[in-house]
């Protein structure tokens, strides 16, 4: 299967391809949960990894993620303040306005918070 028809069987079942994450490091993310199935197991991250990983990408889809869902209303906001602070210093060029933490502030208050 070439990638063309690989993004075609994605696209059929209404599965987003997504890259790689780049903060946090995946073996410095805590699981909230561990989901056990006989050949696969999903591991799924605290709420405030899951914020961490779209507040610091520059995806469209994330930052309407951090819009409109509630991923912020349900994070410890003090703790995802300090892990921006701590993983800011870990990306390539932290000044690039187009992460989506730099709208933090924006997003809570959107949410009232």
């Amino acid at each position: 299967m070439n990638d063309s028809s690989f993004r075609k069987v994605l696209a059929k079942f209404y599965i987003d391809e997504v890259t790689v994450i780049e903060i946090p490091p995946p073996e410095e993310i805590k699981f909230a949960e561990t989901l056990r199935f006989s050949n696969l197991n999903v591991h799924i991250p605290t709420i405030e990894y899951f914020a961490l990983s779209k507040l610091f990408s520059t995806r469209q889809k994330d930052e309407e993620d951090l819009k409109e869902t509630g991923i912020l209303k349900h994070s410890n906001i003090p703790e995802l303040v300090n892990m921006i602070d701590d993983y800011k210093d870990y990306v390539l060029n932290p000044n690039n306005k187009d992460y989506n933490f730099h709208n933090f502030h924006d997003y809570l208050q959107i949410h009232g918070i």
